[in-house]
């Protein structure tokens, strides 16, 4: 599972994408010399507001891009040779941003990941507090499990003797879960020889 997205899906590469054509716009208008090229700056900080480490690097290279076409496009003004050293500079800075931007959201999505899964393991262990029996144990964990991955259904098994042994169901009647797997046998059994997990979308 993965945390909530602190944006909805398109908006900040919309928003984003406005504010590269308003600067570009803004940019062809204004001579040379004055410092609104600095301004894509923000574009590239905005990319913040979402998850993906792709954004900010392809944002950085489109506003590069941009600042180099006003460089041309742009209507005289100060010394060119003054005009381009600026805006190298610039163009040096929004990279560097894009850099710190893509380490603090690698950062971010990390502790978020360190988070759900204690939050999760805390209502587990939650679940199993008090005297239970071992098939009550496995009932409450199973069905926590399944409450903390957000499935409807869900069947817990333990390894034992060389074999999976089914330890709880949850919103599914006992009998349509097969009570045992050996190992390679089917989907449980595969991943219990493997061990690695397998998730098997709708």
């Amino acid at each position: 599972m993965k945390p909530a997205e602190t944006a909805p899906r398109y908006a900040v590469p919309l928003l984003v994408a406005a504010l590269l054509a308003a600067l570009f716009a803004a940019d062809l208008l204004t001579p040379l010399g004055y410092a609104d090229w600095a301004l894509h700056l923000l574009p590239v900080a905005a990319t913040l507001l979402q998850r993906g480490t792709t954004l900010p690097l392809l944002t950085a290279g489109a506003a590069t891009l941009l600042m180099a076409i006003g460089y041309f496009a742009s209507p005289a003004g100060a010394v060119p040779v003054m005009a381009a050293v600026n805006r190298a500079i610039g163009g040096a800075a929004v990279w560097v941003l894009a850099v710190v931007v893509v380490q603090v959201l690698a950062t971010r999505s990390r502790v978020q990941q360190l988070l759900w899964l204690q939050q999760r393991s805390n209502a587990v262990s939650q679940a199993l507090l008090g005297e239970q029996t071992a098939d009550t144990v496995g009932e409450r964990a199973t069905a926590a499990l399944a409450d903390a991955l957000g499935a409807q259904v869900g069947a817990a098994y333990r390894l034992e003797g060389g074999a999976l042994l089914r330890s709880g169901v949850h919103a599914v009647e006992a009998a349509r879960v097969a009570p045992r797997w050996e190992p390679g046998a089917g989907l449980p059994g595969e991943v219990a020889a493997t061990g690695h997990a397998r998730w098997i979308a709708d």
